[in-house]
């Protein structure tokens, strides 16, 4: 799938969101604490070859002018992203675990950050609160971080709190483009 234009990517990639039940309306309650009426599943979306094709290749557009040596995931809802980008843009992996393991190294990061310049990619951005504590590890384990990179960002001050840590975060999609198309097209009442 080769891109045709911003806007129609978008509108295909949305609408198989909606399809493949990757967007879901009820009561839920969010990683960072907040209750929404809407979830975004992005671990559902790995399910859809055509779906999951198309956000990785909406991911290697958006990434392909920055500057950066591995790509990071925020596990684990970023982890799958990550290592699918990092094996298409053909860049080491490493992963910001949410706990520290029990056996082995016990480590809180998988893989070498050190003097990288590291692009932190998860899947969905609400607060920031993620992204933001796994940013603070690259950052104590010597990677710099000037990028980090999402599929939805909801709007909820994920940008605003990067920003204030001289970190730039990409999206793929916002929840209003989500929600207005939706809207638009009848998906949602």
């Amino acid at each position: 799938m080769g891109f045709v234009s911003v806007n129609e990517d978008k509108q295909i990639l949305i609408n198989l969101m909606y399809t493949t039940n990757s967007i879901k309306f009820g009561k839920f309650k969010l990683s960072s604490g907040r209750e929404s009426n809407v979830y975004i599943d992005m671990r559902n979306a790995l399910s859809y070859v055509k779906l999951r094709t198309l956000i990785i290749e909406s991911m290697v557009h958006k990434v392909k002018n920055l500057d950066y040596d591995v790509v990071v995931g925020i596990a684990t809802g970023g982890l799958p992203w990550a290592t699918l980008l990092a094996y298409k843009e053909e860049k080491p992996l490493s992963y910001v675990r949410e706990s520290k393991k029990e056996h082995g190294t016990e480590h809180l990061i998988e893989g070498n950050v050190t003097n990288m310049k590291c692009l932190i990619i998860d899947d969905v951005a609400t607060t920031g609160k993620s992204l933001f504590n796994g940013i603070s590890l690259v950052k104590t384990h010597g990677g710099t971080v000037s990028y980090a990179l999402v599929i939805v960002d909801r709007n909820e001050g994920a940008k605003e709190t990067l920003m204030n840590i001289g970190v730039k975060l990409e999206s793929i999609l916002t929840l209003n483009d989500i929600l207005n198309y939706g809207i638009q097209n009848g998906l949602v009442r």
